[in-house]
């Protein structure tokens, strides 16, 4: 008797699975559209996170320039 148990074990779990699965096709579709959301939102920022990244340094870098003229000029006016 215990040989064959577990054969009809078996074929009922395989039989319960595939029922859920077609039973259920909502999901599947909804999965896929969260994944889509999910990669188009990654994608997004990667886009974004350069920008985002480097503002601050470009301001800094703007000051920085701003600076070094005025201490050009400073510097100019003063020798003559």
């Amino acid at each position: 008797m215990l040989r064959w148990l577990p054969v009809p074990a078996l074929a009922l779990l395989v039989v319960a699975g595939l029922w859920w699965a077609l039973s259920q096709p909502e999901s599947g579709s909804q999965s896929l559209v969260t994944a889509a959301a999910a990669l188009q939102q990654s994608h997004q920022l990667t886009e974004q996170a350069p920008a985002a990244v480097l503002a601050p340094l470009s301001k800094e870098m703007e000051n920085l320039n701003r600076d070094l003229r005025n201490a050009v000029e400073y510097l100019v006016a003063s020798v003559l």
